[in-house]
């Protein structure tokens, strides 16, 4: 049984680099909008309704977890809150990967779902409860493939019982964004069996197929591009997705106009090609920076913040080599004037930005 969704912690500990507590140059600049650092020493980030970095005033929750100031990745507990300050999850970390027993509750108190990871791998006994605190829904992780033991409805009647019944149940998905997919289908032994559907405002865009224990095939759905067969993975789920897991922290969500459509990867090229030219390479080795642009009419640069464990000239230089550009690049769509926000990565004199699949070495080096 393929393993639905791959546990996503790359680029995870590049916005901890801005919260060391001995940082070399710019001490004072923090991107307290999106990042702050708490009193005790816990980073505390703000997230939009999908768990990606945003800025406060249009958050949704906002997460509050400990730091390895050395590793530069997440230790020990987690906790995360609405944006009223309920409690919206706890956890922990090992090793900068979700591991543990983690309880998530509704608004109300009420508890909402309990889980387990063994570094960052689902595990154990899941269970989900209704706002009146019922259980409503049990799945066992095996080896990463998930089984379902019982559902009920919301009323407490039983649908699913001993691995057996037919699956009814809106989870967050990744084929279907931000939004909810309703998934439905037959269940033999915990595992789907038969016609599954997907479902999103009401319209089906999706079927698959199972036949003793096995996918046979899938159907995506579109009015206007037609049916499309897939036959090498399956989307049929009984938990969905846990954005904790796809947390993203580079680019902030889009808040009003406080921040424009982002920078492409034409920009992120001309910062390499000048950074070669200048030969910054030989002056900059194995550093982090992370940047924050503010531009104005026609993308004009007219601000650079750097946090960084660099020396003051290797980020006076990397200031220079943005200010050089004197223009952002972005999407080909209507821009609004506002801030882009990403890191660089120089390592062994070579230069990564976020469309760089090198980067994420850093995840488990610093």
């Amino acid at each position: 049984m393929k393993k639905y969704f791959q546990i996503t912690f790359q680029l995870l500990s590049i916005f901890l680099f801005c919260f060391y507590t001995d940082l070399a140059a710019q001490e004072s600049e923090y991107f307290d909008d999106l990042i702050e650092k708490t009193q005790d020493g816990k980073v505390k980030i703000y997230l939009d309704g999908v768990f990606r970095i945003s800025y406060k005033d249009c958050s949704k929750y906002y997460l509050i977890a400990e730091f390895d100031d050395r590793l530069f990745q997440f230790k020990d507990s987690l906790k995360v809150y609405y944006k009223n300050d309920d409690l919206f999850l706890t956890g922990s970390y090992q090793n900068g990967k979700l591991n543990g027993k983690f309880n998530s509750f509704y608004r109300n108190g009420e508890k909402k779902m309990e889980f387990e990871y063994a570094l960052g791998n689902r595990t154990g006994i899941w269970e989900s409860f209704s706002k009146r605190g019922k259980l409503i829904k049990k799945v066992i992780y095996k080896n990463n493939n998930e089984f379902l033991l019982e559902q009920r409805t919301e009323l407490g009647e039983i649908i699913v019982e001993n691995g057996n019944g037919k699956f009814i149940d809106s989870l967050y998905m990744s084929i279907s964004g931000s939004q909810k997919s309703k998934l439905t289908g037959n269940v033999k032994s915990g595992l789907p069996d038969g016609e599954w559907n997907f479902y999103t405002a009401n319209a089906n865009y999706g079927k698959e197929y199972f036949e003793n224990f096995t996918f046979k095939k899938g159907m995506s759905i579109s009015p206007i591009l037609g049916n499309e067969l897939y036959y090498n993975y399956f989307n049929a789920t009984f938990t969905g997705i846990i954005f904790l897991e796809h947390l993203k922290i580079i680019g902030p969500s889009r808040c009003n106009q406080k921040t424009d459509i982002g920078i492409n990867d034409d920009f992120y090229e001309k910062i390499k090609k000048r950074f070669y030219k200048l030969k910054l390479n030989e002056s900059i080795t194995d550093n982090w920076f992370l940047l924050e642009i503010e531009t104005g009419t026609n993308k004009k640069i007219i601000d650079v913040s750097i946090i960084s464990k660099a020396d003051n000239q290797s980020i006076n230089l990397i200031k220079e080599l943005i200010f050089s550009l004197k223009k952002a690049v972005t999407f080909p769509f209507k821009y609004k004037p506002g801030f882009d926000y990403f890191p660089i990565v120089i390592k062994n004199s070579e230069i990564f930005t976020p469309y760089d699949k090198e980067i994420e070495l850093l995840s488990y080096k610093y």
